[in-house]
């Protein structure tokens, strides 16, 4: 139990995780980084989070960015989240009866994720044009990755645009 340890210990156990690891401890929002990060959540439906501290406890952050990484056996690579991506425009295609006006997917801008004990949730942001050759334009998909399962796809739009809030802290 955490109260048999004194405190000494926890510090001591900090460090060593931080030597080793490089796994350094995590500070909590202040209220203004607090307040600028779920207003930008509510204004953008999730889609679009700013460039949140990377130093920030994750069990304060609901939403988070995605991290790429190059290395195979990662979280997310850049090909994963391409894929979920590319699952989210085929719904688009399917719901909206584009047969002849068909999107293609072009290239993975951003995304973001949260995690439940059942899911993984993304909110991905994408460039796809359709097959006629006018310029790309930029997508949201909202994606369930069920643990063990398929990925499910909520919804795909066309990029909404909204007001984003005036931040002097993080943006």
């Amino acid at each position: 139990m955490a109260a048999d340890f004194p405190p000494e210990e926890f510090v001591r156990a900090r460090k060593v995780r931080e030597h080793l690891f490089g796994v350094k401890p995590r500070r909590p929002f202040t209220f203004q980084e607090y307040t600028e990060y779920h207003e930008r959540i509510k204004l953008s439906d999730g889609f679009d989070i700013g460039n949140a501290p990377d130093d920030i406890d994750f069990q304060q952050m609901y939403l988070r960015p995605v991290r790429l990484c190059p290395l195979p056996g990662a979280l997310w690579t850049l090909e994963q989240v391409q894929d979920i991506a590319k699952l989210a425009l085929d719904k688009y295609n399917e719901d909206n009866n584009l047969v002849q006006k068909k999107y293609q997917f072009v290239k993975f801008l951003k995304a973001n994720y949260t995690s439940s004990i059942r899911a993984l949730e993304y909110y991905i942001t994408f460039e796809a044009k359709d097959v006629s050759g006018s310029p790309p334009k930029n997508f949201q998909g909202h994606i369930y990755t069920l643990f063990g399962g398929k990925a499910e796809v909520n919804f795909c739009r066309l990029e909404q645009y909204r007001a984003t809030p005036s931040t002097s802290g993080y943006t």
